[in-house]
């Protein structure tokens, strides 16, 4: 999916002339869903500014979701003290082992943020085509999902990648690492907001993965490509 994996793939001993980088097929599927047209108010009516988009997923890893619910706690607030009329979208998690604790708590703080006035929407999942282009209208995406890593950079649009979730993936600029307490991310956030729009940064690609894999496989002579797996010995 990119220069870092084809790097990976080579260190398990694949040959040079076998491993290519052809990018991300969600950044295929992503740049192809965005519409010119699209309007905010299609996913709600009452969505008619740019909002700020959060999605966390469990830490499979150390941390615990007790931290993960606390990271959202200091993520919310600090957005509330700054963007106080900026709308906020929630997506839920994926069904990693621990989610529950997560839906959780939004369903609880968007009921009381709701009380206190403020537009929070909360969706389980989104068609991708609405989700790519709430994407690309958002300020910015807050939490852990590889969607800061992959998406928003190949629109142009900053992440705060929040803990240890994402740790190793080959990142752009357009992303934010924090750690789940309150200063890294304020400090992340505020970092993430010196612009209004980047530049799109291609690090996963420009759309264009897999027509580049389908001439890459037209081309390879089957008959020729050795009956037993070879690999070379790397130097470590």
């Amino acid at each position: 999916s990119c220069l870092d994996s084809r790097r990976r793939v080579l260190q398990l001993g694949e040959h040079e002339n076998s491993v290519f980088e052809v990018g991300d097929f969600h950044v295929d599927s992503l740049l192809s869903s965005i519409r010119t047209d699209f309007c905010l108010e299609e996913i709600n009516t009452r969505l008619k500014s740019r909002p700020f988009v959060f999605l966390f997923h469990p830490d499979t890893g150390m941390a615990t979701q007790e931290l993960i619910c606390e990271a959202m706690n200091n993520a919310v607030d600090i957005a509330n003290a700054r963007y106080p009329s900026s709308p906020q979208v929630f997506i839920y998690p994926c069904s990693d082992s621990g989610f529950e604790s997560i839906v959780s708590w939004i369903d609880d703080y968007a009921a009381t943020a709701r009380r206190a006035g403020r537009l929070v929407l909360v969706y389980k999942n989104l068609a991708f085509g609405v989700f790519a282009n709430l994407l690309s209208q958002c300020i910015m995406l807050i939490g852990n999902s590889s969607a800061g890593i992959i998406e928003t950079p190949s629109l142009g649009v900053p992440s705060i990648n929040i803990g240890n979730r994402q740790r190793g993936r080959w990142r752009s600029k357009l992303t934010f690492d924090a750690d789940m307490d309150r200063d890294s991310i304020g400090s992340a956030m505020v970092l993430a907001a010196k612009h209004d729009r980047y530049e799109v940064d291609q690090l996963y690609g420009c759309g264009n993965a897999g027509p580049q894999a389908v001439s890459i496989i037209n081309q390879i002579r089957w008959s020729e490509m050795p009956k037993i797996k070879q690999f070379r010995d790397v130097q470590v």
